[in-house]
């Protein structure tokens, strides 16, 4: 009796409301385009409620059912998400984003193994899969195994020549290898492609200052501060670059403008009082140190070491004196 009740009720419901009206093919359109917008600036909740529509409008649409359960996993409502993507299996077993983001969550709970394992069996199938082996080497890249991430990377960017950021973190992946040619080879097809973004600079920059090319390294690392010219990151890395170059006035005269635009800048004081020191100008190098040490006492050992080591230098040279 209870059960012809409520289907009685659910029956007037429907009446009442109506059935859910279908989407046309621009309502579609929209809803797809919404969705990724909302995606793009991480205003999850709004994709969610986007990526639901379409679901209820396909619900065997495997494209729909992964693109929610990722939305899902970012808001932290992974059992939902696992659902979905365990759906859009069932109906497509082979969907590779789908595997790829089933291999992340199991990453993310700590099975390293089991999402290797995963996306390796996939990959058998789908030897060029983008979102496998894009996984994998993200995967990879995390787990410090630069060597097989530089591996997945080169797979995909084969395919997919013009994704900057696969080639930025491919770059990143030889940087750690100590392979810095290549690393530079990627940052120059990427300066090539964006010449006016300044961090591509200031990594390739690094990547010769460790290679030992110091004039090139200088080139980019200016470029940056000529665009950039009160920013103490490329300020700071310039004089270092200076110092090895032993153009000590140029490099303290970089950590001077530092600490015009920020008096209490203790990175920028202690470099300049190496700087002075190393330029035999203990007085200033000691102004510096003190400086620096009364700005942030606990966290300036190398200040107090610094300081201590040029006083030894200096009563050992006023001992020696007759």
């Amino acid at each position: 009796m209870y059960r012809l009740a409520f289907a009685y009720s659910v029956v007037i419901a429907l009446f009442l409301v109506g059935p859910v009206q279908a989407l046309s093919e621009k309502d579609v359109h929209d809803l797809e385009k919404s969705a990724a917008k909302h995606m793009g600036k991480t205003r999850y909740d709004l994709a969610l409620a986007d990526y639901s529509r379409l679901v209820q409008e396909s619900p065997d649409n495997v494209f729909y059912l992964e693109r929610r359960a990722q939305v899902l996993e970012f808001l932290d409502r992974v059992p939902e998400a696992l659902k979905d993507i365990d759906r859009a299996l069932l109906l497509e077993p082979g969907y590779a984003p789908a595997i790829a983001l089933k291999a992340g969550i199991t990453y993310d709970k700590g099975d390293f193994s089991g999402a290797m394992l995963m996306l390796s069996r996939a990959l058998k199938h789908q030897p060029k899969s983008n979102s496998i082996l894009r996984k994998m080497a993200d995967i990879c890249a995390e787990q410090g195994a630069y060597k097989d991430a530089v591996k997945y990377y080169s797979l995909v960017i084969a395919q997919e020549p013009e994704v900057k950021s696969l080639r930025r973190k491919r770059a990143t992946a030889y940087s750690l290898l100590k392979q810095y040619d290549r690393a530079i080879e990627d940052y120059t097809h990427l300066i090539n492609r964006s010449k006016r973004e300044l961090g591509l600079y200031e990594l390739r920059a690094n990547c010769y200052l460790r290679q030992g090319n110091l004039p090139a390294a200088l080139s980019d690392i200016s470029y940056c501060v000529n665009a950039r010219p009160r920013y103490d990151a490329y300020l700071l890395l310039r004089s270092e670059l200076l110092e090895k170059m032993h153009r000590y006035p140029e490099a303290i005269a970089d950590c001077s403008r530092v600490i015009e635009v920020e008096p209490s800048h203790v990175d920028a004081l202690v470099r300049r009082g190496l700087l002075y020191s190393a330029s035999k100008d203990t007085k200033r190098a000691l102004a510096d140190f003190d400086r620096a040490i009364a700005i942030e006492p606990e966290k300036t050992n190398r200040a107090y070491k610094e300081k201590a080591a040029l006083l030894q230098k200096l009563n050992a040279s006023t001992a020696r004196k007759p």
